[in-house]
């Protein structure tokens, strides 16, 4: 739902930013109205419907939180190029994302070097298992992959 909404606000953005400053004093449901005739069609990316539900089964009850412990990810990618490092990591993550709906991917920027992580472990076995189905499905990045110590989101 986060996905939705921020691409809604982005396009919001987008789009009164485009407009003449007369029609800027308006709201962005009046804009929205107005440029679309009263429809909007909302074009969700592939993949996304399932990934909803997959989070909705991963939470179980509706009492379940997310609670953040050490743990363990596997950092997939890193480099300072200060100019591809940051189109790399985002390219290279929607790669994983696609192939593996069910781990989260975290692209993390951290002065001068943009990282690239995936899952969220309680412990080393599950990531080292988890590592070795990246390694066969990317093995162009398996040179790259390591297990490294992280606070995760680990659902209670």
């Amino acid at each position: 739902m986060k996905t939705i909404s921020k691409y809604l606000s982005v396009v919001g953005a987008a789009l009164l930013l485009s407009l003449p400053s007369a029609n800027a004093q308006k709201n962005l449901a009046d804009t929205l109205q107005t440029l679309s005739q009263g429809r909007i069609v909302v074009h969700e990316p592939d993949g996304l419907q399932s990934r909803i539900e997959s989070d909705t089964l991963k939470a179980g009850h509706v009492g379940s939180r997310i609670a953040h412990k050490a743990g363990y990810r596997i950092q997939v990618y890193s480099d300072n190029h200060p100019r591809n490092a940051k189109s790399k990591a985002a390219a290279i993550a929607a790669r994983i994302s696609a192939a593996f709906p069910d781990q989260r991917v975290y692209t993390i920027y951290k002065a001068p070097y943009w990282r690239l992580k995936v899952g969220d472990f309680a412990d080393h076995e599950e990531a080292a298992e988890t590592m070795r189905d990246l390694k066969k499905a990317f093995p162009a990045y398996s040179g790259d992959m390591i297990i490294v110590r992280d606070r995760v989101n680990i659902r209670e």
